[in-house]
C-alpha cells in the first residue's frame, strides 16, 4: 500500500469517528428540546383520570392538571335530595286503626260528633275562631257557628241548631285513629278533628284554633 492510499484511508476513519462523536454529543439537546415542547400526561392522585396539557413553547416547566372529584347531590338536613322536597308540608300519616262510632269524641273532649242518618255533625265547645257569616235560612233563634257537618250529598255546611252533640261521656277518638260512617271518615289528630267524604273529597278541619272547610 503506498503512502497516498494510506492517507487517505486514515483522513475518512478520521471524518467518520468525528461524525460519531458529533451525534453523541448533540443528540441529548435535540431530544432536550423536544420534551420541552411534548404534551405532558399527568394522573391526579386517587382521581382514576389522566388528561393531556400542552406545554407552553419554549417553556421548560412541568404541568400539572387536576381533577374534581364529582360531589353529590344536596340534601336536605333529613338526607333527602333537595331536588326531591316540594317545599310544602308532609302528608298526614295513615290512621293506626279504623273504627266505627256513631257517637264520639276527641282526647280533649272539647270536640264531639255524632252520626245521624248519612251525615255527620260535630260540635266545639271552646273556640278561638270567629264562624263564618249566618246565613239567611238560619234563624237568630237557632245556634250558629259551633260546628259543622259533612252532608249525604258530600257537601259541608255549618251547623246551625238548637241542641249539641257534645257529650262528656261518648267513646274517645284516640289520636291517629279514624271512624267510618258510610262515606264519610273523621280522622282525630293532635292539631284538631278531620272529617271527609269518600267520594267528593270534601270536608272540614276543626280545631280550638281555628277551621277550614275544603
Amino acid at each position: 500500500m503506498t503512502t497516498s492510499s494510506l492517507s487517505s484511508r486514515l483522513l475518512g476513519l478520521g471524518i467518520v469517528g468525528a461524525c460519531a462523536l458529533s451525534v453523541a454529543a448533540c443528540g441529548e439537546p435535540s431530544k432536550k428540546k423536544a420534551d420541552s415542547t411534548s404534551g405532558v400526561v399527568t394522573t391526579a392522585p386517587g382521581a382514576g383520570d389522566t388528561s393531556t396539557i400542552p406545554a407552553p413553547e419554549g417553556d421548560n416547566q412541568t404541568v400539572v392538571s387536576s381533577t374534581t372529584a364529582p360531589t353529590a347531590p344536596p340534601t336536605s338536613t333529613d338526607g333527602v335530595p333537595t331536588s326531591a322536597t316540594t317545599g310544602g308540608p308532609a302528608p298526614a300519616a295513615a290512621p293506626t286503626r279504623t273504627v266505627k262510632l256513631e257517637q264520639f269524641q276527641t282526647p280533649t273532649k272539647n270536640i264531639a260528633c255524632a252520626a245521624t242518618g248519612e251525615d255527620v255533625r260535630c260540635d266545639i265547645e271552646e273556640r278561638s275562631w270567629a264562624p263564618p257569616p249566618r246565613p239567611a235560612p238560619c234563624d237568630r233563634d237557632f245556634d250558629w257557628g259551633n260546628g259543622f257537618s259533612v252532608l249525604p250529598s258530600g257537601t259541608t255546611t255549618g251547623n246551625c241548631a238548637t241542641d249539641t252533640v257534645l257529650n262528656k261521656e261518648n267513646p274517645v277518638l284516640a289520636y291517629g285513629e279514624a271512624s267510618t260512617i258510610g262515606a264519610i271518615t273523621c280522622v282525630s289528630r293532635l292539631d284538631g278533628l278531620t272529617c271527609t267524604h269518600a267520594r267528593t273529597k270534601r270536608g272540614f278541619f276543626l280545631s280550638r284554633d281555628t277551621y277550614k272547610q275544603f
